[in-house]
């Protein structure tokens, strides 16, 4: 049986380094994570989740706007303590979780995208996770009706994912959420010689050894699109 940290021993990475280039004739040159929505930057409404679910350290990965960012959102938030990992140039998102490690020592970590949001149990996630045994890392997966902008992710009956399709599909299906528990030892399989991405270049280098995929019914929130983003506020609310 695997052992996962309590949740409030849990680091939780968060990808922030976004553009936000679909998102400019909306918010202009904002970074992506700290756009406004319902009168505050994106980030306070995934860190208050963070909070409400117990985790008590966030280490937000930065890229652009990376000063605008760590003004905004400052050392705390709620009771949760803020690190930042600045990346000179793009690294992906697997360079970047690698850059951070440096901020958290603990044997898993928690990573989230930093434009999206979902209605994940976390306990439910992390002991779901538990009851897996020796698994590398686990990503959370959230129903839609089309996978066209986001691929599908297919898993076996034990939840171990077997492939990872490409965006373009109009079926219903499971999307990659966005949020990942993460082993720190998958770190030592990202070459830091060039930028890699989590999604395209790691994960399916990993299926059938210890990739698993989380299935939970809930809302998923993508601000990457100036239509999602409108929503975003209505998301927030409700």
């Amino acid at each position: 049986m695997t052992a996962i940290p309590s949740i409030s021993k849990l680091p939780a990475i968060i990808l922030a380094g976004g553009l936000g280039t679909r998102l400019r004739p909306a918010t202009g040159d904002i970074p992506k994570a700290i756009v406004p929505v319902a009168g505050e930057p994106f980030l306070n409404h995934l860190l208050s989740r963070l909070d409400h679910a117990g985790i008590r350290r966030a280490i937000c990965c930065t890229g652009y706007g990376a000063e605008q960012i760590r003004q905004t959102m400052g050392e705390k938030f709620a009771n949760i303590d803020l690190a930042y990992s600045n990346e000179d140039q793009p690294l992906g998102t697997a360079g970047a979780i690698s850059r951070s490690a440096e901020h958290w020592r603990a044997e898993f970590a928690l990573v989230l995208n930093g434009d999206t949001l979902f209605d994940l149990d976390l306990p439910a996630f992390l002991q779901w996770t538990v009851n897996k045994g020796d698994i590398r890392a686990c990503l959370a997966l959230a129903p839609t009706p089309g996978v066209n902008r986001y691929g599908s992710v297919s898993t076996n009956d034990e939840g171990g994912i077997t492939r990872f399709e490409e965006k373009g599909g109009q079926s219903s299906g499971w999307i990659n959420a966005g949020i990942y528990l993460l082993r720190r030892t998958m770190l030592d399989e990202f070459p830091a010689t060039r930028p890699l991405s989590l999604e395209v270049d790691i994960f399916p280098a990993f299926i059938g050894n210890g990739l698993y995929g989380f299935r939970q019914q809930g809302r998923f929130l993508d601000i990457g699109v100036p239509e999602d983003y409108r929503a975003a506020e209505e998301f927030v609310r409700s």
